[in-house]
């Protein structure tokens, strides 16, 4: 019964999952948000570290879209280390990548070359060479005068 009740819950939570995904494209992010929340709460209650991550990989880009940045650092922050704990190196990275972004943006470009270059190793180590090649491409628009 237990199994029965977490690997529902999990299947509701990869729906909530997806259908954020759905309304972010659709650039509906009130509701993006929302379902990324209800995911990232039921993740949370049956311990699936991987799906919490992902979930708030999501709210991050939803918040960073509309100028968020407080709130999409915290997000992509914990969905980085949750991806560490949990060994996905892929969900790591990209989370790093878009960690840089915003600190890019707010101009703290220590941070950002810090997020890229992480996630720059953790491309190479992964042999994505997609990965290295976005890490490589975000750090050449940071500003290296100061």
């Amino acid at each position: 019964e237990t199994y029965t009740r977490i690997s529902n819950d999990k299947g509701c939570a990869s729906v909530f999952l997806s259908l954020g995904g759905l309304y972010y494209r659709q650039s509906k992010y009130d509701q993006a948000a929302l379902s990324y929340s209800k995911a990232q709460d039921i993740y949370t209650r049956i311990g699936d570290d991987k799906g919490r991550a992902d979930a708030l990989y999501g709210l991050g880009t939803v918040d960073h879209r509309q100028s968020k940045d407080d709130q999409a650092e915290l997000s992509y922050n914990e969905a980085q280390q949750l991806y560490a704990r949990v060994g996905h190196g892929a969900g790591q990275a990209k989370a790093l990548l878009r960690l840089g972004d915003v600190y890019h943006r707010q101009s703290r470009y220590d941070r950002a070359v810090s997020s890229y270059v992480e996630a720059k190793e953790i491309y190479v180590r992964l042999g994505n060479h997609l990965g290295k090649f976005q890490a490589t491409r975000a750090l050449s628009f940071v500003p290296f005068d100061l």
